[in-house]
């Protein structure tokens, strides 16, 4: 079911980049993947667009350590 979800989080997106539930999952999708510059590109979007949240930023933190 993650690739399922991954396409309806991509699509989500496409018609509401400013999604922050969408972004968050997806990213969290794209690490668990390994497509890692994709989740980077994802979670530093979203911090332009919300740089108080927290899951994005615990997220930042978690590609650290990969």
């Amino acid at each position: 079911y993650i690739d399922l979800a991954e396409e309806l989080y991509e699509k989500t997106l496409a018609l509401d980049k400013k999604h922050i539930t969408s972004r968050i999952n997806l990213a969290s999708i794209k690490i668990k993947k390994g497509k890692l510059d994709e989740a980077q590109f994802l979670i530093e979007e979203g911090l332009l667009l919300y740089p108080d949240n927290n899951e994005l930023k615990n997220l930042k933190q978690s590609l650290k350590k990969n």
